[in-house]
């Protein structure tokens, strides 16, 4: 199928008659073309092309259909061309003309972004690169290495050496509770060892207890951990991998009582467990978690918040 040049109204502007000009040498020489070209190894240029250009699909060997020529190939993208150019002129689509007004606008703004007068040779990317050699941010434990582990940032592979003798702090953290947990940590780089940070300090946890709702329904729980909702995938894991074991590892009741109430006695009953719903809250910065205790389930106030523990700094 071939369209013609002849649009409904002549160029209106100079980049309009420009590119009929040039549709129309393309099609001249698309014209002069052989029908059938072969690669004889006469035209370096047409031949690089030729095999550059040509795609024999399984669907083509099977059929036995002839493969294109150049002027086949050529002539199918001229009439693609032609043919957006003629839905355009119909339909007096605009798009093309808003995109063509915010061009200069975009390369100003990528050259006030990369160019700098005063930067080495005018380009920003020539400065030297600087990297803090200290840090605190957010570190998720996710392998235990036997005297120490290994933390991971923002969902990135592990990349952070922690000695287990920082997590020995107000008795916050029992051994079975390190995996799978969140830690504001104060970070040394250590370039050109195995693992790109060194933890020097943990801080210590914020009361969980602290960050619950006043429940209207006394089946349902609520609370607003200061996690940012990026880390609500990562809490999870895959197929729920994550979650699952907070919620199913074992529970001691020597655990210190710095909330204010006594724990359980005994470990709660592991058949019947809450239903855990974590979702952004309307700001944007911090993650709400719903807990629904459903009939049989004997989990307190102590049992939740030693899972919500694991899911903040």
């Amino acid at each position: 199928m071939t369209f013609s040049l002849n649009l409904c109204s002549p160029p209106n502007t100079e980049e309009q008659a420009e590119l009929v000009l040039l549709l129309k040498q393309v099609r001249d020489q698309i014209d002069a073309l052989p029908d059938v070209m072969t690669t004889d190894g006469t035209n370096e240029q047409d031949d690089a092309f030729y095999e550059a250009q040509i795609e024999i699909s399984w669907a083509q060997r099977v059929s036995g259909r002839p493969i294109k020529s150049i002027k086949e190939l050529r002539q199918s993208e001229l009439d693609d061309v032609e043919f957006l150019l003629m839905v355009a002129d119909q339909e007096g689509d605009e798009d093309q003309d808003i995109m063509d007004a915010l061009s200069p606008q975009l390369e100003q703004d990528m050259d006030g972004t990369v160019f700098d007068p005063i930067a080495p040779f005018g380009h920003r990317a020539c400065y030297p690169e600087f990297l803090h050699s200290k840090c605190t941010t957010t570190v998720r434990a996710v392998i235990d290495k036997g005297n120490f582990v290994l933390g991971s940032i923002a969902g990135q592979p592990p990349s952070v050496y922690i000695p287990k003798n920082l997590f020995e702090f107000a008795g916050q953290v029992e051994p079975e509770d390190i995996l799978h947990s969140f830690y504001l940590m104060d970070l040394d780089l250590t370039s050109g060892m195995r693992n790109m940070w060194k933890a020097t300090r943990i801080e210590p946890k914020l009361n969980t207890s602290h960050m619950r709702i006043e429940p209207s329904v006394a089946s349902v729980h609520d609370y607003v951990l200061p996690t940012h909702p990026s880390y609500i995938g990562a809490i999870i894991g895959k197929g729920g991998k994550n979650i699952n074991a907070l919620i199913n590892r074992p529970r001691s009741c020597s655990f210190s009582q710095q909330y204010g109430y006594i724990p359980h006695c005994s470990p709660p009953n592991m058949e019947v467990v809450p239903e855990f719903t974590l979702t952004p809250t309307e700001c944007g910065w911090n993650t709400r978690v719903r807990v629904e205790i459903p009939e049989g389930c004997d989990w307190g106030r102590f049992d939740i918040e030693r899972v919500l523990m694991n899911m903040h700094t």
